[in-house]
């Protein structure tokens, strides 16, 4: 007797805490959840783009695509996939997927690649559960590419960020990396004010901030500042504080999260390139991953290779991209897509002018006469272009 109580006792027990080791048990195999929570501009403007190519993309599979205020009603069983965007949640989707092995989630940045040396791995996908497709929406690659450029046009050897918020603060590290890079390379040495590889500078009062970095000869800025969405296609708030701020001078603009020389009519003769983000990419990668009978969690990583992150036209900064950079730019980009950095080379000596800051990209110290006679040759057809091409600073 004392036996079978046992015996019963256990088996009570353990049908108790079953339920509570499977976590949810989702009630709807077709329904998927999407959650954001974003940071600023321009997480709010990608989430809001992402939703949207989800839609379309869950309709073509014949699946439900609910919004979802937050991660716990996401999991409670009402939908089998759950899909996250923004930082803010990464973390805490991540336990939840643990505590839920039969929801399948989409992470964004779960799993960080590691682009170049400057750029650390930050998670491993072996240490995520089996439910866990990680994603990343990869805007510091573009601007890293974004910062070798314009570390390779400065004329002052001087360039800035300017970021309405916290969710700039990947493109502006991307574009110190970008510079870091090209230094690296070259010997020389381009400052990057409002930004560094570790912190990005947000900015409070951008007429302020824009107006310091030109007293400060920067002639390329990198802006994160973007139209407020409420006031399409007017300008207002930080945006036009920005623009305005360019009225009295001729720095170059690397545009994020928009196309700035289509926007700005003003200001499209300023516009040195944008870097663009395509979620549509992303959408179709994570519905097919959803939607196919077996869950694929291979790590998605949205950059230049697929087109998520893309780098506009040079416009009328054309002819300031020499042979020389263009094919550093390419190996760049190559570099990025493979996800792996070749060992830099020795960089380039700098001349004495390096050091005294009056001329941060000379390497005539390097040069015999010949070269200098070539070189001479061959710039007097570059002025003739350059001429037409505006010019970085006043």
């Amino acid at each position: 007797m004392g036996a079978l109580l046992l015996g019963a006792v256990v088996a009570i027990g353990v049908a108790g805490c079953s339920p509570t080791d499977k976590g949810a048990q989702p009630k709807d195999t077709r329904s998927t959840c999407f959650v954001s929570k974003t940071n600023g501009y321009l997480e709010s403007t990608i989430a809001q783009d992402l939703r949207s190519h989800l839609q379309q993309n869950v309709q073509k599979k014949k699946l439900t695509l609910k919004n979802v205020d937050d991660l716990a009603q996401a999991s409670n069983g009402q939908c089998a996939t759950v899909i996250t965007y923004g930082s803010a949640l990464t973390k805490q989707a991540v336990k939840f997927a643990k505590k839920n092995p039969a929801i399948h989630y989409a992470i964004d940045g779960a799993m960080q690649p590691q682009s170049l040396p400057e750029k650390p791995q930050t998670a491993d996908q072996t240490s995520l559960p089996q439910n866990v497709k990680p994603y990343l929406i990869d805007i510091e690659q573009g601007g890293i590419v974004a910062g070798y450029i314009a570390a390779g046009i400065t004329q002052t050897g001087i360039v800035g960020t300017v970021i309405r918020d916290k969710s700039g603060e990947g493109a502006a590290q991307g574009f110190a990396q970008g510079v870091s890079r090209y230094n690296q390379l070259h010997g020389t040495g381009i400052e990057v004010h409002g930004a560094d590889s570790s912190q990005a500078t947000v900015s409070n009062d951008i007429n302020t901030t824009v107006k310091e970095l030109v007293e400060a000869k920067a002639d390329i800025i990198m802006a994160v500042v973007g139209q407020e969405q409420a006031s399409i296609p007017g300008l207002s708030g930080k945006a036009e504080a920005f623009t305005q701020a360019l009225d009295d001078n001729k720095t170059g603009i690397v545009w994020v999260g928009e196309n700035g020389h289509d926007n700005y009519d003003k200001y499209a003769g300023q516009s040195l390139t944008s870097l663009l983000i395509d979620t549509a990419p992303v959408a179709r990668a994570l519905v097919k991953a959803i939607g196919d009978d077996s869950f694929n969690a291979e790590f998605f990583h949205g950059s230049i290779a697929n087109n998520v992150i893309t780098l506009a036209d040079f416009h009328d900064y054309t002819a300031w991209i020499s042979d020389e950079l263009r094919k550093e730019i390419e190996s760049l980009r190559s570099e990025l897509t493979d996800g792996q950095a070749k060992p830099l080379p020795s960089p380039k000596a700098k001349s004495s002018q390096d050091d005294t800051g009056s001329n941060p990209q000379s390497t005539e110290g390097d040069k015999t006469e010949d070269d200098k006679d070539k070189e001479k040759s061959n710039t007097e057809g570059d002025d003739a272009e350059k001429s037409s091409a505006p010019s970085p600073v006043n």
